[in-house]
C-alpha cells in the first residue's frame, strides 16, 4: 500500500535524524500494576466532518450531503485484578455512563447511554438500544498487560467477538493484532529523541497462515542508546488476504509537569488502512434475510500523544487527533421504527476528524 511505503519512509527519516540525539538522562519505561488498584480516566471524543449518502434505491439516485457534529465524554474505570510474579497484570476495563450532544441536519440531540444498565434515553426519553451499540459496548475488556504494555491475553464482551467472527475474525487474530499495535515500551532506558514503532497486518478467515511476530536486533543506534526491537512484518499467501494494515511511531520528545507530578512526553504518529469487509453483526436483529453490511476502504491518519509519570509507571493523560475517509454499504431489509424497509444505501466520509482527550481523576 502506498500509505505503508510513506511510513516506511517517514521511520527511516526519524530514525536518522535521532542517531544524532545524545541524552545522558535516561529513563527506563515500564507500566507498574498494583493489586486491587482502580484508576478513572476521563474521556472526551469530538467529531466534526461532512457524510455524503447515496440512496441506490431512488431513479435517480438521491444524494444528501450532511454536516455532523458530535461530543462525547465518558468515563472509563481500569481496575488490575492480580499481578502475576512477573509484574504481568490483569486489568479490567469498564465504560461508565457515556453522555452524548449531536448535531446533524440542523438538528441536535442529547443522548445518555448506560453501558452497566444497558438503557439509553434520547433529549430524555427511553429509546432502544442501536444493535452496533449494544453489541460492542456491553460488558468489561479485559487484558492481561505486561510492564512494557505488551497484550499478553484479552477477552472482549460477548457481543463484540461475535462481530469480529461474522467480519472473518477469531480471537487469535484480535490478539495478534492488538500485539502487534500495542508498540510495547523500549526494553533499554531511553532518553531524549529516542523512536520506536510497531505495524500490523489483520488477516481475516485463515489465522494459521499467519506467522508468529519475529523479533529483530537493529543493526542501527536510534540515538546511540543501543539495539532494539522491532516489530515484523507478515505477509500472508493468497488465499489469506489481509483487509486491515498499519503503522504506529512513538517518540520521546521531553518531560512536563502533569498534576504536580513530572511526567515523560511520549508523541504519536500512525495510519491505518482498511479494504472492503463485511460487518452484519454490527446491526444484529435488525438486518432481515441476506442484508449485507459492509465498511471500507477506510484510511485514518492519527497523531498525538501522552504523558506517561515514569516514576509510578502508569499513564497521566493525552489526546489524539484522527482524520478519516471511510466508505459504508448497506443492503438488504431492515427492521426500522416504520417497519420493514428496503435498503440499498453507501455512505461516504471525507476528512472526518476526531479529536480525544483523557485525563486522569
Amino acid at each position: 500500500m502506498q500509505n505503508r511505503t510513506l511510513i516506511v519512509m517517514l521511520t527511516v527519516l526519524i530514525l536518522a535524524c535521532g542517531a544524532w540525539a545524545q541524552d545522558e538522562e535516561r529513563v527506563l519505561l515500564r507500566y507498574q500494576w498494583n493489586a486491587g488498584e482502580e484508576i478513572i480516566w476521563d474521556v472526551t471524543t469530538e467529531t466534526s466532518g461532512t457524510m455524503f449518502m447515496r440512496d441506490l434505491t431512488k431513479d435517480p439516485v438521491e444524494e444528501r450531503t450532511i454536516p455532523i457534529w458530535s461530543r462525547v465524554l465518558m468515563p472509563m474505570t481500569l481496575r488490575v485484578e492480580s499481578v502475576d510474579d512477573e509484574g504481568n497484570g490483569t486489568v479490567v476495563y469498564e465504560l461508565g455512563t457515556m453522555q452524548m450532544d449531536v448535531q446533524a441536519e440542523g438538528q441536535q440531540s442529547y443522548i445518555v447511554f448506560d453501558p452497566v444498565a444497558g438503557t439509553m434515553t434520547m433529549d430524555g426519553e427511553d429509546t432502544p438500544l442501536p444493535p452496533g451499540m449494544a453489541t460492542g459496548m456491553l460488558g468489561p475488556y479485559r487484558m492481561v498487560m505486561s510492564p512494557r504494555g505488551e497484550v499478553l491475553e484479552m477477552e472482549l464482551p460477548e457481543g463484540l467477538g461475535a462481530m469480529g467472527l461474522a467480519g472473518g475474525a477469531d480471537m487469535t487474530q484480535w490478539l495478534r493484532m492488538s500485539q502487534q499495535w500495542s508498540a510495547a515500551l523500549p526494553e533499554e532506558p531511553v532518553g531524549l529523541d529516542y523512536v520506536w514503532g510497531a505495524a500490523f497486518d489483520m488477516p481475516f478467515g485463515a489465522p494459521e497462515a499467519v506467522d508468529g511476530d519475529e523479533e529483530h536486533e537493529g543493526d542501527d543506534d536510534h540515538d546511540g542508546q543501543g539495539e532494539h526491537d522491532e516489530e515484523g512484518e507478515h505477509e500472508a499467501g493468497d488465499d489469506a488476504p489481509s483487509p486491515m494494515a498499519g503503522s504506529v511511531l512513538y517518540r520521546m520528545s521531553g518531560t512536563r509537569l502533569v498534576a504536580d507530578v513530572e511526567c515523560v512526553t511520549l508523541e504519536m504518529l500512525g495510519v491505518m488502512d482498511l479494504e472492503t469487509l463485511p460487518m452484519p453483526a454490527m446491526f444484529g436483529a435488525m438486518g432481515g434475510e441476506g442484508f449485507e453490511f459492509s465498511i471500507g476502504p477506510m484510511h485514518v491518519s492519527m497523531s498525538g500523544g501522552f504523558d506517561f509519570d515514569a516514576a509510578a509507571g502508569r499513564t497521566m493523560g493525552g489526546d489524539m487527533r484522527a482524520v478519516m475517509d471511510m466508505t459504508e454499504r448497506i443492503k438488504g431489509t431492515m427492521q426500522t421504527p416504520e417497519g420493514e424497509q428496503e435498503m440499498n444505501m453507501e455512505i461516504t466520509m471525507r476528512g472526518m476528524t476526531v479529536d480525544s482527550t483523557i485525563e486522569v481523576r
